[in-house]
């Protein structure tokens, strides 16, 4: 049983290691000198980056209508209102 928690630990550090390597690898790959910057660089990125905030905005808003629960009627009751009586209240003028 000691082996293999042994090899278990080896294989976990051998994985941790791995990771660092290749975290190591894609930093050296894509590290930017922020010492190298000048204002138009930073307005560059800036504008890059606002732009994708909008773009995946526009792209994940819905397409059609949005759905909406349909509204409750009220329940009908037995009495109906004949068609001919308005519901508007007439006030007479004096």
């Amino acid at each position: 049983m000691a082996e293999s928690s042994s090899s278990k630990e080896d294989v976990i550090q051998l994985i941790k290691r791995f990771g660092a390597y290749l975290t190591f690898k894609m930093s050296n790959l894509f590290s930017i000198s922020f010492r190298n910057l000048d204002s138009r660089s930073v307005g560059a990125i800036a504008g890059l980056a606002l732009a994708i905030v909008f773009t995946w905005r526009l792209v994940r808003r819905p397409g059609g209508p949005q759905r909406r629960q349909p509204k409750r009627q009220a329940p009908t009751t037995s009495t109906s209102v004949p068609s001919n009586q308005s519901n508007a209240t007439i006030i007479p003028w004096s």
